[in-house]
């Protein structure tokens, strides 16, 4: 057993070693032609290449859908451009709209804001003073005492006349004004008016003096609203309704 292992063990370093001297003996080139077959390489044409489609460039991916831009917020006035957009309104900011109606004597002031009442304007509704120089005056007189004047005052309240006053006219005489009017057709229908009721003495006349009025503002009105005003300057001789921007 011993002598057969022994020689199969010789015969496998035998083996082995021709296979490493047989290796060595065969030269580069040698390998190289036992790994490559030139018989089986074909070389194309340029035609033969193009209607491969083998001449095109490697596929170019495709170009990101671009983002769209998002909008820019609108820059911030620094300095004085500031300090102009604070102070003064923008072209793009919309400008509040105020009707204004009158002008009135005190006397219908007080009426035009309580026929305004049930609408229930609150700070919508303002009122401003407004000199009027060409106005129209009616009155009766002239009285010679203060008191013959106030006494007519009395007689015509009782009949149901508003918009009484007694004024000095001047010379120790004193007059009964009857109302101060824009136009003088205002100021004729004023007379009209109380010739109707039995007061055939008052006239009218240009006023001698500049007067102060008061004019009715809304800002903002509705559309209803805007009609509930040209329902009521019907009431009012004289009075005009005219809308612009509100002041500053």
């Amino acid at each position: 057993m011993r002598l057969a292992v022994f020689l199969l063990l010789l015969l496998n370093a035998l083996l082995f070693a021709y296979a490493r001297l047989d290796s060595a003996s065969v030269s580069e080139s040698g390998r190289l032609a036992s790994q490559v077959s030139p018989e089986s390489i074909k070389l194309l044409t340029p035609q033969q290449v193009a209607a491969l489609g083998l001449d095109k460039g490697p596929a170019v991916p495709h170009a990101p859908t671009p983002v769209p831009a998002l909008p820019q917020a609108p820059a911030v006035p620094t300095g004085q451009g500031a300090a102009q957009s604070q102070s003064g309104t923008s072209a793009a900011t919309p400008t509040d709209v105020c009707v204004e109606w009158g002008p009135f004597s005190d006397a219908d002031r007080a009426k035009a804001q309580a026929e305004l009442g049930p609408l229930k304007l609150g700070h919508q509704l303002s009122q401003h003073p407004i000199a009027v120089t060409d106005a129209w005056w009616v009155s009766l007189g002239p009285l010679p005492t203060r008191a013959a004047a106030d006494r007519r005052v009395t007689e015509l309240r009782a009949q149901a006349i508003d918009d009484l006053s007694v004024v000095d006219a001047g010379n120790g005489q004193f007059a009964v004004s009857l109302g101060i009017f824009r136009t003088q057709s205002a100021a004729a229908a004023r007379v009209q008016a109380l010739a109707a009721q039995g007061i055939a003495d008052a006239v009218a006349a240009p006023s001698a003096r500049p007067i102060t009025q008061t004019m009715l503002v809304l800002r903002n009105p509705s559309p209803g609203v805007a009609a509930k005003l040209g329902e009521l300057q019907g009431r009012y001789a004289g009075s005009e309704i005219k809308s612009g921007s509100c002041p500053s």
